[in-house]
């Protein structure tokens, strides 16, 4: 009898090993295995009351009970070093010894006869405590083996572990598939923002992918104006609001030490002051984030505020950011150097047709057969050509002056005398007209309306010794807009060319005079 008592409790006992290891391994879900997981588990080892913890964030809360009669109060305890040294330092079943691993108001409170941790990767996820066995009359119970504990245990362990390990998976999974995303994003809006070249476009375009990248809802960019020396705003958007904004920023340093460039306006403010000027001023862009478009030197700023979405930033959201950041420096430097090179071109296109036009008014001024006529239509082509308003020729004739003038209401307009008797040879041009009076005389209406002054000395490169090298003076008092440089390179060469022609009609009337 005994023996067949024995070998029925083994079968028994084989039954429930065969249906628990068949149970745990199938999948099962985090809320599987706290729920149902956990009544199979309690009802396969005939516990008689028991409870189970799990850990959320540092603490192990009460997620289920069977068997209590009454409603536990204490539902949570403390994660600890001393409940970590279950799964570091000892990894099986408490017995005894309670208090060593939990508090002991905890351990007075349920009194238990055993306490089965949950550990995966020796980090404790949970336990389940219970006040022992529950056995009757049954000639199938019995006490349970130390193995047999242990190995339901481990069963129960291995459960949790997979479906951790599932979920890390497909967290991983998760954060690849965003990680892949937001390469593509980056790599498309690089495109996108190194294609467009017109730095006013440009800056819309930046404000509108940092914007459909982070989900920001206000967003602005702050780049350096060289004129002001100061960072303006240059886009802004606010969803929310729909408002506008601008301001001024300015940097202690335009060279940045700090080897980041994302800052969070809360937590980094100390880190901002000494950078920013104004740091405080920032918190009016409604920003959670600034982003340095360069560090040495700092070419602007990009701030993003909250999302739209109700989400928050992560380390890829950031990182990602971060290297939007680094597009916009690249998109704006590559701008800059192509307006740089469209400028250049089209100043070169300007100087070939300049020259161009002066070489054909040269031909014409050139082909003059009287002096007169010379200055007359060396003026009409300084107006028609080069829009020039107030002008005039003034010569030193053999018998005295030769002056021709265009633009002056007043016949008032003469060379200081002492410009000629020094034979001032300098080319002197200076928006400024308060310097004229320095060199010639003119009524108060037409220095009135007069703009700039130019003077241009008519000089021969091989004069007598008995003669005076400078001719005359070509004066010029009135632009239609700003003088530039290029506009005396045009004038001198042109007072240059009909140096020599002018120089021929001079000898030809001194002969003249002598017949």
């Amino acid at each position: 009898m005994d023996t067949c008592i024995r070998q029925n409790k083994c079968i028994y006992n084989m039954e429930k090993i065969l249906t628990s290891v068949d149970y745990f391994s199938q999948f099962l879900s985090l809320e599987q295995i706290l729920s149902y997981g956990y009544e199979f588990f309690h009802d396969t080892l005939g516990l008689k009351a028991s409870a189970i913890y799990y850990l959320d964030d540092d603490t192990y809360k009460l997620v289920s009970k069977i068997g209590y009669d009454y409603d536990i109060k204490l539902k949570e305890h403390k994660k600890n070093d001393k409940i970590n040294n279950i799964a570091t330092l000892y990894g099986r079943i408490l017995y005894e010894n309670f208090q060593k691993y939990f508090d002991e108001d905890f351990v007075d409170y349920f009194d238990p006869e055993l306490i089965i941790p949950l550990i995966v990767k020796d980090k404790l996820y949970g336990f389940i405590i219970s006040d022992g066995f529950s056995y009757d009359n049954n000639p199938y119970s019995s006490i349970l083996s130390m193995e047999y504990l242990e190995g339901m245990k481990t069963l129960l362990n291995m459960a949790l572990s997979n479906t951790l390990l599932y979920r890390d998976y497909k967290k991983l999974a998760r954060n690849i598939d965003k990680e892949l995303f937001q390469q593509f994003s980056i790599n498309q809006t690089t495109k996108i923002l190194l294609a467009e070249t017109d730095i006013e476009k440009l800056y819309s375009l930046c404000i509108d992918v940092v914007r459909e990248l982070t989900s920001s809802s206000v967003t602005a960019l702050i780049l350096y104006d060289s004129i002001r020396n100061k960072f303006i705003v240059k886009g802004y958007s606010d969803i929310i609001n729909f408002q506008n904004y601008y301001n001024e920023y300015e940097l202690l340093s335009n060279s940045i030490d700090i080897q980041k460039t994302v800052f969070d306006l809360d937590k980094d403010m100390d880190e901002l002051k000494s950078i920013f000027k104004n740091s405080d001023a920032l918190k009016n862009l409604t920003a959670k984030y600034v982003v340095l478009i360069g560090k040495s030197p700092v070419m602007g700023f990009i701030t993003v505020g909250e999302p739209v979405s109700g989400s928050v930033y992560d380390d890829s959201t950031l990182n990602q950011i971060e290297n939007v950041g680094k597009t916009v420096y690249l998109a704006l430097k590559n701008a800059n150097y192509i307006a740089e090179i469209k400028q250049k071109e089209k100043e070169t296109a300007l100087q070939l047709k300049n020259i161009k036009k002066l070489n054909s008014m040269i031909r014409n001024i050139n082909s003059c057969l009287e002096l007169e006529e010379l200055m007359e239509i060396t003026l009409k082509t300084l107006a028609v050509g080069y829009k020039v308003k107030q002008a005039a020729i003034v010569l030193k004739d053999y018998n005295g002056f030769l002056l021709k003038s265009i633009g002056y209401k007043s016949s008032e307009l003469s060379i200081k005398p002492h410009i000629f008797s020094e034979s001032y040879d300098e080319v002197f041009y200076s928006q400024n007209t308060g310097s004229m009076e320095d060199f010639i005389n003119i009524s108060i209406e037409d220095a009135i309306e007069s703009n700039c002054m130019i003077l241009l000395p008519i000089k021969s490169d091989y004069i007598g010794m008995e003669d005076d090298s400078v001719l005359g003076y070509l004066v010029i008092t009135k632009l239609d807009g700003i003088m530039e440089e290029s506009h005396i390179v045009i004038f001198e060469t042109l007072a240059s060319s009909i140096t020599p022609v002018i120089k021929q009609f001079l000898e030809l009337r001194r002969f003249k005079i002598k017949d």
